[in-house]
């Protein structure tokens, strides 16, 4: 067994990975820690919140402790095209390389729950599959 080897490392999603290289979105993914997951828990801890025996769940915390983690996991996107919900993002067509954090979260908000929670699970230690990452530069 080792430690986590490098700051991040590279993934391409189970639906990219048959397509050409040049259509491929690669997510560099910030591996969680025992520390980042006591983080996350505590800031999800806030959406929830007891009301007369029952839980209520406040959107906003919910949102701001969603945020935070996909904050925390994605620190760069390669070769991505955003769609309809950003409308000056999506003109650009694909775009190279994406490292600032308002326009990473902008994803969170751009693509469907299923491929947010597959990039978290790698982030967690999961594994989706044996996803063949090819000529990626993991120093990238």
């Amino acid at each position: 067994m080792r430690g986590i080897q490098a700051e991040t490392i590279p993934y391409i999603l189970e639906c990219d990975a048959g397509l050409p290289k040049d259509k491929q979105t690669i997510w560099h993914i910030r591996i969680q820690t025992i520390i980042d997951d006591s983080k996350s828990a505590k800031r999800l801890n806030r959406a929830f919140i007891q009301k007369n025996n029952q839980t209520e769940i406040d959107e906003r915390q919910y949102l701001r402790a969603q945020k935070g983690k996909w904050e925390d996991v994605i620190k760069k996107v390669e070769n991505y095209e955003f769609g309809y919900k950003f409308p000056d993002l999506q003109a650009k067509g694909r775009i190279a390389e994406i490292d600032d954090v308002d326009t990473i979260v902008k994803i969170a908000y751009d693509i469907p729950t299923e491929l947010r929670n597959e990039l978290l699970k790698i982030a967690d230690g999961g594994s989706v599959s044996d996803t063949d990452l090819g000529d990626v530069d993991p120093k990238k």
